[in-house]
């Protein structure tokens, strides 16, 4: 996408931009500053918010509303894994994923909702969190990911030598 360096609020604004580039985005690793992103769309870091006002020149509503945009498009889309959800790499640390499941209910909760289609979007999170809150969870979760990725690599294989060849 055009106007996007790395930090996940350029990504964020440019998403916003050309809204029809999250399909491509939804493939890609999720860049650095997810944290912060989360917290500006949450309304928990008023004084991030206001820098990133100011660096990239844009409404504190404007940046605030890509951010949401963005998790809303790229880490809660329906095919989305659990870690995606929270906004996570697979190998983040517990603090991590508790502190982006806190922002996220912060945003989110619907006690807190500005918007009520986000209520999906909480129980999307619930359920993430859920499946990766510990370790014993986490171990189970990830062999369901290695075992669907081994299944799907498997089945993609098998179409691929079904193919009849051109004739």
């Amino acid at each position: 996408m055009n106007g996007a360096k790395g930090d996940a609020l350029e990504w964020a604004l440019a998403l916003l931009r050309a809204p029809a580039e999250r399909h491509a985005l939804r493939n890609k690793p999720l860049p650095t500053g997810i944290h912060r992103l989360l917290g500006i769309a949450a309304g928990a870091m008023p004084a991030d918010l206001a820098e990133a006002a100011r660096t990239f020149n844009e409404s504190e509503s404007r940046i605030r509303e890509a951010a949401q945009f963005y998790a809303r498009e790229i880490l809660f889309f329906p095919q989305a894994d659990a870690y995606r959800v929270l906004g996570v790499a697979a190998d983040a640390s517990d603090a991590q994923l508790k502190t982006h499941h806190r922002l996220l209910q912060h945003w989110l909760h619907p006690d807190r909702l500005n918007n009520e289609d986000d209520a999906v979007f909480a129980a999307r999170v619930n359920v993430a969190w859920n499946r990766v809150r510990n370790a014993e969870r986490r171990n189970a979760y990830d062999d369901l990911l290695r075992q669907e990725d081994e299944q799907g690599a498997s089945e993609a294989a098998e179409g691929v030598r079904g193919l009849q060849p051109w004739m």
